[in-house]
């Protein structure tokens, strides 16, 4: 992995998923939307023991598949921020510092698991919160990603490219406006990224991860 950071080369543990056993406090599960059906196919022997899940991906609809498959009560509700891709050559290019983690419980208390999660963290060097309201955090999320999407693929351009447009004299600034609305409020706030991923595969003709 090559990152602002620091790059770093480690062994990835892998396990398969007839070797998966219920042994897990918690799954971040963090595949793509297309994968959705095969992971929770996965999870099935590990989720048996009431291990916890928390989701980071991105939209609301995946929530609802979860509930059904694990219950409610051991779906949490999480998401990231961190502009990242996977090169062809294999290695992940982190582009830049911004590496955010917030998860809760969907009810909005704090639970024993949740404040166990927070210490894990706390040991990292992980921008991460704990959030009293994760489905408001997923819903402006979706809304700052639904506007930055449509934008920059209509436009086949990031967004600085896209500022950089003068129209009638102007910048086309209002095409931006439903991002400010879907930015997270009172807190750190990363700016706009430079490459949108959906612009990202779109350009390089990858399978979209479409998220609801």
């Amino acid at each position: 992995m090559e990152s602002p950071l620091g790059d770093l080369q480690i062994p990835v543990k892998t396990v398969l998923a007839a070797e998966l056993r219920p042994e897990y406090d918690v799954v971040l599960l963090t595949c793509k939307a297309y994968d959705l059906d095969s992971a929770v196919a996965a999870l099935v022997s590990v989720m048996a023991a009431g291990c916890a899940v928390i989701p980071l991906l991105n939209g609301i609809a995946h929530l609802r598949r979860l509930d059904e498959r694990f219950g409610y009560a051991n779906v949490l509700g999480g998401t990231c921020a961190i502009q990242a891709t996977l090169r062809s050559d294999g290695v992940i290019h982190h582009a830049s510092t911004l590496q955010r983690l917030l998860f809760g419980e969907r009810d909005g208390s704090t639970s024993t698991r949740a404040r166990a999660f927070a210490a894990t963290l706390a040991t990292t060097k992980i921008d991460w919160e704990m959030s009293a309201d994760i489905e408001q955090d997923l819903w402006e999320k979706l809304v700052f990603l639904s506007a930055l999407a449509a934008t920059t693929c209509l436009f086949r351009a990031n967004v600085g490219e896209i500022l950089a447009v003068q129209l009638d004299g102007g910048r086309p600034d209002v095409l931006l406006e439903p991002m400010a609305l879907g930015r997270p409020r009172d807190r750190h706030d990363p700016g706009l990224p430079r490459q949108q991923p959906r612009e990202r595969d779109l350009g390089g003709r990858r399978r979209l991860g479409l998220n609801g």
